[in-house]
């Protein structure tokens, strides 16, 4: 009787709980026009829609179009803002590049998202340093009612 029950732990362990848990790391977000966030993982990126996958039901691929989204973060940090040009290399670059989570990314109202290597929010703007192969780059000022969002390295 043990014996089942071990097993039959370890199986709802193995069958429900740990692709959870492996899923919950690897999971990509699509912010939309209509202001929901779709926690989902991408599975391709086109000018015209996104393919993805739930992960109450992973098995399954979905489609939406790129007109309903705003941007994209991959699991890795990558981000895309809509619409973009839909060159392939763009998506594939969204999809496949490595890691970027070592800044925060700062999306302005003209649809332009980019890296900072260091940021200050005050009443009236954003004062923020880019990230730059320089060594010393220069502060930046961004008007507030320019700045759309803030997404921080931490995930925040």
């Amino acid at each position: 009787m043990k014996k089942i029950l071990h097993y039959s732990l370890l199986f709802f362990w193995t069958a429900c709980v740990a692709p959870r848990a492996v899923w919950a790391q690897d999971t990509d977000l699509v912010y939309q026009t209509d202001g929901k966030t779709l926690v989902c993982k991408i599975a391709s990126v086109s000018a015209s829609k996104i393919v993805y996958r739930s992960p109450q039901n992973p098995g399954m691929s979905y489609a939406m179009n790129t007109a309903d989204a705003l941007l994209a973060f991959s699991s890795n940090g990558n981000y895309i803002v809509f619409p973009f040009d839909g060159s392939p290399a763009t998506a594939a670059g969204f999809l496949n590049l490595p890691d970027r989570k070592n800044g925060d990314v700062v999306v302005t109202a003209d649809q332009a998202a980019f890296a900072v290597a260091s940021l200050q929010l005050t009443d009236k703007e954003l004062k923020y340093l880019p990230k730059s192969k320089d060594k010393k780059p220069k502060e930046q000022k961004l008007a507030k009612d320019k700045l759309v969002a803030i997404f921080y390295k931490t995930g925040k």
